[in-house]
């Protein structure tokens, strides 16, 4: 019997487990084989794609495409316009993402993901290109390649076990909701009020890194900058940031565990993805239940970034636990910041 329109193709939470791990296993091996300098960029987009409604793909992977392609163009002006002021340039990316997070504010549906990822992309981009700017279009494009590899292994495997889902999700009027929103006096003033805490904790974020000359002060900060970016959002902003701080630590710990416990005693990429499947699985397990899914996005997509495959993998434990706390330090601000400036009487409408 053919599926209806409105019949959801959802994966029992064992095979949404295994298709993310495969998903993420074939970007990998597809990263590595093309030779791009940010393989783990590659699996990350599968953990943030991947979801149980087939349904959700594509929406997801659209807009996840189309945040980094407009978050890569605004980096790429920023660094032509001010690659000599490092300050106009972080004024420059502080007032680009409070002004992203201003519209992703108004946004329900999965634009705002869009929109949010667009905001904090150019921090990617810029961390190592201010470093060596003769090498920031290799550096852009690469961002460009890892996310579309991500992309398009997740819908080849997810799509290969749904042959008969309608993966286009009923999407309901974006005019009609944008023009209710508009007219809300207290979703302007949210709007307001997440985009300028934004910028200006963007400022001091970037003040901070530049003072103390902190390796990964730039991680703190693109970590800071997505948590804010894609909780604004939320019904309770805070409360869902603190469930990103807990799958945070939980990747932490994930992530010493694999890097320095299993995949040194591996060789080859088939142990080598062997070794990464329990946690992966285990991940995407709980990612597959709704009262799981914030803390276990959050720790499969910062363990991923985190343990970061690449050409090659480098087992460093004083680099690891600098990263290591500069994502902790990283989300636990945004929870902060985000638990602080919500006002109690405002709700999402």
């Amino acid at each position: 019997m053919p599926r209806s329109d409105r019949e959801p193709t959802v994966f029992s939470p064992w095979l949404f487990a295994l298709l993310t791990f495969v998903s993420a296993t074939l970007a990998l091996y597809l990263s590595f084989r093309f030779e791009l300098d940010s393989p783990g960029a590659a699996a990350l987009t599968v953990m943030v794609v991947a979801r149980p409604d087939v349904r959700d793909l594509l929406p997801m992977s659209v807009w996840r495409s189309v945040g980094t392609f407009a978050g890569t163009l605004a980096a790429l002006l920023l660094i032509a316009l001010f690659a000599q002021s490092p300050w106009l340039f972080v004024i420059g990316f502080a007032a680009w993402m409070g002004a992203c997070v201003f519209v992703s504010v108004y946004l329900p549906d999965v634009r705002h993901f869009g929109i949010a990822l667009a905001g904090f992309t150019p921090a990617l981009i810029a961390a190592p290109a201010l470093q060596n700017m003769s090498q920031v279009f290799e550096i852009a494009m690469d961002r460009m390649a890892v996310v579309i590899v991500g992309v398009l292994s997740t819908a080849l495997v997810f799509v290969l076990f749904a042959p008969a889902a309608r993966l286009v999700a009923p999407v309901s009027a974006p005019s009609a909701h944008w023009n209710s929103a508009s007219n809300s006096p207290a979703l302007m003033y949210k709007a307001w009020r997440y985009a300028l805490a934004t910028a200006i904790a963007v400022l001091l974020g970037c003040g901070f890194w530049f003072l103390t000359k902190w390796t990964d002060g730039s991680t703190m900060l693109i970590i800071f900058g997505a948590t804010t970016a894609l909780f604004v959002q939320a019904d309770d902003p805070g409360a869902s940031a603190l469930n990103s701080t807990k799958g945070t630590l939980a990747a932490v710990v994930a992530g010493f565990v694999c890097l320095l416990g299993v995949w040194p005693a591996v060789d080859g990429f088939p142990l080598f993805a062997l070794g990464l499947a329990p946690f992966i699985i285990g991940g995407a397990l709980l990612k597959a239940r709704p009262t799981w899914i914030g803390a276990a996005t959050a720790y499969l997509v910062y363990l991923t970034a985190l343990i970061s495959p690449g050409n090659p993998t480098i087992y460093d434990l004083p680099a690891y636990l600098n990263k290591a706390y500069a994502f902790v330090i990283g989300v636990t601000l945004a929870a902060a910041v985000l638990a602080v400036l919500r006002p109690p009487d405002l709700t999402h409408d």
